[in-house]
């Protein structure tokens, strides 16, 4: 302590500088010593000990380097993080670091050093950081050379020749350094392995080192103990996909391994007390299970025997978690197997796969499972693999040659719990996010584990070319039905009620007869078939006379009636007081016939059993009778067909009316009653009143009041019957549902008032309905709404609400005799106010109204449209882009004119100022002409006399004081440019663009625009083209030129150098933005500047001392170098530009003058 204390850590490390060896052997000694202490590495961090060290690892001394290295391996294990470059090695030039990887190379190539090498290693695979920096300096390489050394390799060999022995023990392995080297690496790759990021990195070494491992044990069992260890670094490496498809596809020699391991790690749990037997099967399995997802590598599995592995471990009990692991491993193995088609239909393998299967599912009961909540989920694993297999058409016949295994597993599954111990009224799981999704492509992407997304059933319905399939599960299930006591044949496990096979048939046959998404909420069998069924309607190239044929064939459509009259008759009657099997009972006679039901729906070709459905909804007061009714009359309702078979009915609309009134089943009815309203309407006068007190007071669903709504629109849509409508009360209705929808909801857009205000905005182009538009009220009902202290029906407005509701008023305004009630008592002016947006076509028809409503000048009413608010508003309208909205402003404005006692407004509101602006904006025709210019202008730059024209004017108007900022704001730089590059540049040209830049800078206001354009660039490019002119220049015009820019440059070095003088003089008066926009310009003007620093000293070297405007051009240069020296980060860029040496020149030439 008191070493550390005193500060010594910083005298050894000066010490260790010294050049001798041995000081440096003693320097490191101590550092090590004090390494070993977690409170010291601290201070050895913090004292930049790393860098001596790793200094010291370049020199070429063993015993030095392995100091070093052990140092620095005991700081890492006390929790120091160092930067990859110590792993990698690497530096400056003339100092290249050797690396601690490296270094660990070159002692590992002495056989005294090779324990301690894999001591370090196993270290640096501890820890996240140190193992990522020892991968990414090739530790792979090193751990597969020190295994593979001669010293090793030929001692490991001795092991292969020694008779194997039980009696063995730790400490004899201890005894061999070569063992423990083994063990170390053994270990060490199972630590680096696990970093999925940096698998690729370490390549194939991996592989390799597990490779030989396994050969080494395959010929000695001494080397039990690294079993673990290579299942450990397979399992981790086969978790990546891109390291799988890169190096396990196709190494047949490694997949057999892998299968072999499995029984090797039984075998070595007897002889090796080392050996973790359980965590190797895990592994194991986890690493099949992972290989079986890359297609390549099922067929080298199979041919490897991985079925008599996975055999084995489906038929072991799940009395643990361990086992229940290992079968969930399995089922994914060969599920994924399945999928990619590597199980042939071999002789004898198909019974043999299904005596496994039956026993493994039957091997426990339901006590066992009641105890065991681990056998549970291995059962429901077991449902998931047999229909996987059911829906195999090569695998088909291995559970459908066995129909109660089928049955009995599939309602299993579809019963099963999920979450253990919750209450029975909520055993039914969730419907998960993965049942919603459509098929995944499932040959790319296999199962990864059961919990997985792509682990439900519904993920395989693609995979399906043919209908056999549901021809074989329908033969079960009306092989179910029709036996006289199908208990007996097809046995059940106890605890599923009365009526579970009833419902779970009638399910099935409902999603075989559904191409679309099922009536069932539950997850399990039920989507996956009617998931199936969908997705084989895609199919082109399969008949829809298959499908009827054996979905809706005589004998099953018998079934379906069967047990429809199961479930009335047989099912537990509901009571509040039963028990936890009755509990599930009582929601299995009403989905029993809603089942049935919906196997009937599809079916429907003709008016009789829709005529049946209504007299059987009708006459009957049972509640899950009435919602399988509704539920039909809704799902044959989406089609044109059905709707057209429900219009011409009987008895449909008193019906629906009675089903509206039921809380189960008005929702249903709300959708069949607005799908029929498109084709027409069904209701006579009484029905329809009815079902307008319906659609008002019985209605306690949000989602049935807003289908109710379209109903309604869509009964107002047909125009043959729109008048006997509106007259029973339908428009009444709307509009009450509409105030009702807003006074009770405070949230975003409402659905009704949305089509409350289309139904009405389509009426009011009839001028027959605008009587009973405004004696209904709706445009009081607006000015209340978007007026006044709530607002409340602007809240619900949309964009195209507010155009149905101006449009309303635009064509409610275009009928004189409506004027008078829109004036006085719709107040249509303020309603406007409020409607109106930023919408052109809102605007369009607000202007239109009030167009409309001022057309008369001699009424008075105008007095009262002509406010300063319908001015306001109208002015507003003048600024649209919109010519049809200004034009109609300008109308409505111009019938105001006309009102004498508003011309105080005029002048007030400055309308005449408004008017005068849109007048001068450019039309289309101006805006015609302007293009036609600049399409014609670019081909006169090609005449030399337009060019030389040009320039000579830009050069007058730059000498004039107020014309040259409004020049400089106008691209003057760019057009410049443009003008040098043209074809037949003359030095007319050059000399006036020149000249312009030079007065333009004079100014310094214009500097900032001019650095945004380019001005130096510009002038470099003028410069350039000086020595390209045919014929050439002389010098003396070169000379003056070359003066003229330098000139321009000294005047622009201005802004680099006395703003920033300025800015600190005047620091109080500026704001930070100010300042800091400042800043920015400053620094631009210096980057450009610092470009055009190279051609000052080119065009003082070029013109030669003899010329009479040489002293000028030096004075200039000298002026602008001196203005950007004084910016201090640009004095290097200047001294590497040769300005030094220009001074040093002009200095001699005028010095000797």
């Amino acid at each position: 302590m008191s070493f550390a204390a005193h500060d010594a850590i910083p005298v050894v490390l000066e010490a260790a500088w010294s050049p001798s060896f041995h000081v440096k052997v003693l320097c490191t000694t101590a550092l090590c010593r004090l390494s070993c202490y977690p409170e010291f590495t601290k201070t050895l961090f913090a004292s930049k000990a790393v860098i001596e060290l790793s200094n010291m690892l370049s020199l070429p001394h063993p015993p030095l380097q392995k100091l070093c290295i052990q140092t620095l391996v005991n700081m890492i294990c006390h929790g120091c993080e160092f930067h990859e470059k110590l792993f990698c090695g690497g530096g400056n030039v003339g100092h290249n670091k050797l690396g601690l990887v490296l270094a660990i190379s070159q002692l590992t190539e002495e056989p005294a050093n090779g324990r301690f090498a894999a001591q370090v290693i196993f270290n640096l695979s501890l820890s996240p950081t140190s193992a990522a920096g020892a991968i990414r300096g090739g530790i792979g390489e090193v751990l597969f050379h020190l295994i593979k050394a001669p010293h090793t390799t030929l001692t490991l060999a001795k092991l292969r020749l020694t008779p194997n022995s039980s009696s063995h023990d730790a400490e004899e392995d201890d005894s061999n350094p070569q063992l423990v080297i083994a063990r170390l690496i053994a270990i060490a790759s199972g630590h680096f392995s696990k970093y999925l990021d940096l698998q690729l990195l370490m390549g194939s070494w991996s592989l390799k080192i597990v490779q030989h491992f396994l050969y080494l044990y395959e010929s000695s069992p001494r080397l039990g103990f690294v079993l673990g260890h290579c299942a450990r670094v397979l399992a981790n490496l086969s978790a990546n996909d891109e390291y799988m498809s890169s190096v396990f596809n196709g190494n047949e020699d490694l997949v057999e391994k892998i299968v072999r391991l499995h029984a090797w790690a039984s075998a070595a749990a007897t002889t090796t007390t080392t050996l973790n037997a359980d965590e190797c099967q895990q592994n194991v399995l986890r690493t099949i299970a992972n290989v079986t997802r890359c297609p390549l590598c099922c067929p080298l599995l199979v041919q490897s025997g991985v079925f008599y592995v996975l055999n084995e471990v489906l038929l072991m009990e799940a009395n643990t978690s361990h086992v229940a692991t290992l079968k969930d491993d399995a089922l994914v193995a060969l599920v994924n197997l399945v999928c990619h088609d590597a199980i042939a239909p071999a002789a004898g393998l198909d019974a043999h796969l299904a005596d496994c299967l039956s026993t493994s599912f039957r091997c426990d009961s339901s006590d066992d499972q009641n105890n065991n909540p681990h056998l549970g989920h291995v059962k429901y694993m077991l449902s998931l693999t047999i229909c996987y297999l059911a829906l195999n058409p090569h695998l088909r016949r291995v559970v459908t040659s066995r129909p109660a295994l089928l049955i009995d597993a599939l309602l299993f599954g579809f019963h099963y719990n999920h979450s253990p111990g919750a209450d029975n009224a909520d055993k039914a799981p969730c419907l998960s996010g993965g049942m919603l999704k459509l098929q995944q492509q499932l040959r790319e992407q296999p199962l990864d584990a059961f919990d997985d997304v792509r682990g439900d059933p519904t993920d395989v319905s693609g995979e399906f070319q043919c209908v056999d399939h549901i021809q074989s599960l329908v033969d079960v299930v009306v092989t179910c039905m029709i036996h006289p006591k199908h208990s007996a044949k097809i046995p059940v496990d106890h605890g599923f009620v009365t009526g579970a096979v009833e419902y779970y048939c009638a399910g099935m046959l409902c999603c075989f007869s559904s191409w679309t998404l099922p009536l069932s909420k539950r997850p399990g069998i039920l989507f996956t078939l009617s998931r199936t069924i969908w997705t084989l309607t895609q199919q082109t190239h399969e008949s829809a006379n298959d499908w009827g044929a054996i979905l809706f064939a005589p004998r099953v459509q018998d079934v379906v009636f069967r047990l429809s009259r199961f479930a009335a008759h047989s099912c537990p009657p509901t009571s509040p007081t039963t028990g936890d099997n009755n509990s599930r009972a009582l929601n299995l006679r009403p989905a029993t016939q809603a089942y049935c039901t919906g196997s009937i729906e599809i079916s429907v070709d003709n008016a009789h059993l829709v005529v049946a459905l209504v007299e059987a909804c009708n006459g009957s007061e049972d509640p899950p009778t009435l919602l399988a009714c509704a539920s039909t009359f809704a799902i044959v309702s989406f089609t044109p067909e059905g709707r057209q078979l429900l219009l011409t009915t009987q008895g449909l609309a008193h019906a629906l009316n009675k089903l509206g009134r039921s809380s189960m089943c008005q929702q249903y009815a709300a959708v069949a009653a607005c799908n029929v309203a498109i084709t027409g309407c069904m209701w006579n006068e009484e029905e329809l009143k009815d079902f307008v007190v319906v659609a008002l007071l019985r209605s306690n669903s949000f989602d049935a009041i807003q289908v109710h709504a379209k109903t309604l629109y869509n009964l107002l849509s047909h125009p043959a019957s729109r008048a006997q409508v509106i007259s029973d009360g339908v428009l009444y209705a709307f509009l009450k549902l509409a105030q009702l929808q807003t006074n009770g909801l405070r949230g975003g857009p409402e659905e009704t008032l949305s089509l409350c205000l289309h139904a009405l905005f389509n009426l009011s182009d009839t001028v027959v309905y605008h009587d009973t538009i405004l004696k209904l009220g709706v445009t009081a009902f607006l000015l209340g709404g978007v007026s006044g202290r709530r607002k409340r029906v602007l809240h619900f407005l949309t964009p195209e609400s507010r155009r149905h509701a101006v449009g309303l008023l635009c064509n409610l305004s275009a009928r004189e005799a409506n004027h008078k009630e829109l004036i006085h008592s719709a107040q249509v002016t303020d309603i406007l106010r409020c409607l109106c947006d930023g919408d052109t076509e809102t605007r369009a028809s607000a202007a239109m109204t009030l167009r409309n409503l001022t057309l008369r000048v001699a009424n008075a009413e105008v007095v009262r449209v002509c406010t300063r608010n319908a001015l306001n508003l109208l002015l507003v309208f003048l600024t649209s882009s919109n010519d049809s909205v200004r034009r109609l402003a300008a109308q409505a404005i111009g019938n105001c004119s006309l009102v004498t006692e508003l011309l105080h407004l005029f002048v007030e509101l400055q309308v005449g100022d408004a008017l005068l602006q849109v007048l001068e904006t450019h039309d289309p025709t101006t805006n015609l002409m302007v293009r036609r210019w600049q399409e014609a202008l670019p081909p006169l730059l090609y005449d030399p006399d337009v060019c030389n024209l040009a320039a000579t004017t830009l050069h007058i108007l730059s000498r004039k004081a107020v014309a040259a900022p409004l020049l400089a704001r106008q691209n003057i730089v760019a057009l410049c440019q443009l003008l040098s590059t043209a074809p037949h540049t003359s030095a007319t040209v050059l000399g006036e663009c020149v000249s312009c830049l030079v007065h333009l800078s004079t100014h310094i206001a214009t500097h900032t625009v001019l650095f945004e354009t380019g001005v130096v660039e510009t002038l470099g490019h003028l410069l350039h083209h000086v020595g390209e002119i045919d014929p050439p220049l002389s010098p003396a015009v070169t000379a003056i030129l070359f003066t003229h820019a330098a000139m321009a440059v000294r005047n622009l070095s201005l802004s680099a150098a006395d703003r920033q003088t300025s800015l600190q003089q005047d620091q109080r008066s500026i704001d930070r933005s100010v300042e800091q926009a400042t800043a920015m310009e400053t620094s631009a003007a210096c980057d450009q500047l610092m470009r055009g620093v190279p051609w000052l000293v080119k065009m003082v070297r070029t013109v030669a001392t003899s010329q009479p405007s040489y002293p000028k051009l030096c004075v200039e240069v000298c002026a602008a170098m001196a203005n950007l020296c004084k910016i201090k980060r640009l004095r290097a860029a200047c001294v590497s530009a040769g300005i030094v040496h220009m001074l040093l020149d002009i200095h001699r030439t005028f010095k000797s003058v």
